[in-house]
């Protein structure tokens, strides 16, 4: 078998470990299946692996210090621009309320056995090319193209309970079935998963949003009772019911959208599958016909709450959630009007193109025949406002300061207020764009007018209109 170029050049720089430096996990089964070796290769060695990165550092072969972590005798280096991780063949034993193991040294094969799936425990011999099934049982699998547990699948997932979302999103990534015991496994020890830092279990589901088939794994993960044990939240879509122009409830609505949006960046797929998120607790049925009145404000403040959750950083998370929150822009327009067109710009800038690839995914996921959404008239209503099309153009031409000056007020909600007043009105066309003359002649004459005033500034005001 054809063993990587950084491979190859770590076994040439310590002829010494041959028969004890080997080529182990995903890439090998890559590799056993015939795809392209990853950008990143896992090494398995019985000498000491952060003593061998060391020396490699130290002969040039790896580019970097090593990145070493002793306690359980793995380190990182870089080799032609490939990382590559060094491991100690270890055995391993767990506290029940830790998923940090207690590591001890241990022969290749013991070492095999600890892994996740028999998929992952062939090993590569770097110096020959050829392949070594340990346990007898990889290649077997493989073939099969079945996920088995290398040890009893319970004691398996209580060493590493984020091996439930592995299987899953191995499942959809290799095109596998899981085997029943390891199903039935991962049901009994679903509850585990609280062990597991929701830092892990976001990088594991952003894995999974990169597969085109990321609908089908979210229904893996709630038929198997493990989406409530982190998402609780998104199992109450499952059975509520639209009406109207659906034909599915919100659960699989949400479910057609995200399939639509196979081969979108990963942070759109996350806007799509949560677009919806805030429909069951927001659900109220007048005169028989099923509403659900600002459910993308609640869906906003829930989807921020389950990002926050699962630790995204706040840039990642923001314009999801903005997403989110305007999804239902375009409901009720029946016509994209010159300043429909400035206030789309000015309150989503360069979010418009993303936010007409989610609401063209949500319109496809409705009931067969229905299409009530064509994002080229938004594209088109957008192209007409010209160069003056950029988000700045669209602001208060008074800032917040001059705000307060002009009419003698102190900071808070008013001005935020008045700001937004101002930026309508040049939306509508009522003031050109930058115009901080008619800006204060119309905020200085509002100020004049008690009902004016009192309409522009309340809680709840929100353009000129």
């Amino acid at each position: 078998m054809e063993v990587p170029a950084a491979a190859r050049r770590i076994a040439e720089a310590v002829p010494e470990l041959r028969g004890r430096l080997y080529l182990v996990g995903g890439c090998v089964r890559d590799l056993t299946l015939g795809s392209a070796a990853k950008n990143d290769l896992d090494l398995v060695t019985t000498v000491d692996a952060p003593a061998l990165a060391e020396s490699l550092w130290r002969s040039g072969v790896s580019a970097m210090p090593p990145v070493t972590y002793p306690r359980f005798g793995t380190a990182m280096v870089m080799v032609d621009g490939v990382q590559v991780e060094l491991v100690t063949a270890r055995r391993e034993s767990y506290d029940e309320t830790s998923r940090k193991p207690n590591v001890a040294p241990a022969s290749l094969e013991e070492d095999a056995a600890r892994r996740d799936f028999t998929v992952n425990t062939l090993l590569l011999d770097p110096y020959t090319g050829e392949l070594h099934d340990v346990l007898g049982k990889g290649i077997q699998d493989l073939q099969a193209k079945v996920l088995r547990t290398p040890d009893d699948p319970v004691v398996t997932l209580r060493d590493d309970p984020l091996r439930s979302l592995r299987a899953v999103r191995f499942r959809h990534q290799l095109g596998f079935e899981i085997d029943i015991a390891l199903v039935l496994a991962i049901r009994q020890e679903a509850d585990r998963l609280a062990i597991v830092s929701h830092e892990r279990i976001r990088d594991e589901l952003n894995k999974i949003m990169d597969l085109a088939s990321a609908d089908e794994a979210w229904q893996d993960l709630l038929d198997y009772g493990l989406l409530g044990r982190f998402a609780p939240e998104l199992a109450e879509m499952v059975g509520v019911t639209q009406g109207d122009y659906h034909d599915a409830d919100v659960w699989h609505h949400s479910r057609r959208a995200l399939r639509n949006t196979a081969g979108q960046p990963r942070w759109i797929r996350w806007a799509t599958w949560l677009h919806d998120i805030g429909k069951p607790r927001t659900r109220s049925v007048e005169k028989k016909r099923i509403r659900f009145f600002g459910h993308e404000k609640v869906g906003a403040e829930m989807a921020a709450e389950l990002l926050d959750r699962l630790k995204f950083s706040r840039q990642e998370a923001a314009p999801i959630v903005t997403l989110v929150r305007h999804h239902m822009r375009f409901m009720g327009v029946p016509k994209i009007t010159p300043a429909v067109a400035r206030r789309l710009v000015r309150d989503l800038g360069d979010l418009i193109e993303p936010l007409l690839t989610l609401c063209d995914a949500d319109a496809g996921a409705l009931k067969s025949g229905v299409r009530r959404f064509d994002p080229e008239t938004v594209r088109q209503a957008v192209a007409a406002l010209g160069p003056v099309a950029a988000k700045n153009n669209f602001d208060s031409p008074l800032t917040g300061e001059e705000i307060m000056q002009l009419v003698n007020i102190p900071a808070g909600p008013v001005v935020g207020r008045l700001k937004r007043w101002l930026s309508d009105l040049v939306v509508n066309g009522d003031i050109p764009a930058g115009d901080r003359e008619s800006a204060t002649e119309r905020l200085t004459a509002a100020k004049r007018n008690a009902t004016e005033w009192k309409r522009i500034t309340s809680e709840g005001a929100t353009d000129a209109r």
